[in-house]
């Protein structure tokens, strides 16, 4: 099974904003260009909490040694005071069937793009997960205001979700 996993679990210990983009990696090798820092304006972010500048950082995906794609990660703020995490992934459609697979279990519909998954808060409401597709693209999005600023609802994420789909 296709692992999206990299680097001694880079992504599993920030869980915070994923952001997914699957599409043909020979004609988007250095990962289509995709600024991810620019997929949620300032105002979005602040109503998160979530107020630091964003770092972008991309790698390559691989599959037993074949080159699939590239992952753009996006990261606004720090674990301490509020943070979203931002992974877009451009992969070949031929796994996107296998990404989905991966990311559509568990949870309820959110609404978002062509299917959504919803995957709930993390340690009470400071913390949320949500997960969506769009034609090819694959969005996984946890947003992390901090335990001084708690989520009010899974609105305030979804809101998040539809603003990031309005941009891929």
């Amino acid at each position: 099974m296709l692992s999206f996993r990299c680097g001694g679990g880079l992504l599993a210990s920030v869980a915070i904003g994923v952001v997914l983009t699957f599409t043909v990696p020979a004609a988007n090798a250095a990962g289509s260009g995709l600024n991810v820092c620019n997929l949620l304006s300032a105002s979005q972010l602040a109503s998160v909490h979530v107020s630091a500048p964003c770092t972008q950082k991309t790698m390559p995906v691989n599959r037993q040694g074949t080159h699939v794609g590239t992952i753009n990660l996006g990261r606004w703020g720090n674990i301490h005071q509020g943070y979203i995490l931002a992974a877009v992934y451009v992969i070949n459609p031929a796994y996107v069937g296998v990404a989905k697979q991966k990311f559509f279990n568990g949870g309820t519909s959110a609404g978002v793009g062509d299917w959504s998954r919803w995957k709930g808060f993390a340690n009470g409401k400071d913390a949320a997960r949500i997960v969506f597709g769009v034609g090819n693209r694959i969005v996984d999005l946890d947003v992390g205001p901090g335990s001084k600023h708690p989520l009010k609802s899974k609105q305030q994420v979804i809101a998040l979700a539809k603003a990031i789909e309005g941009q891929l």
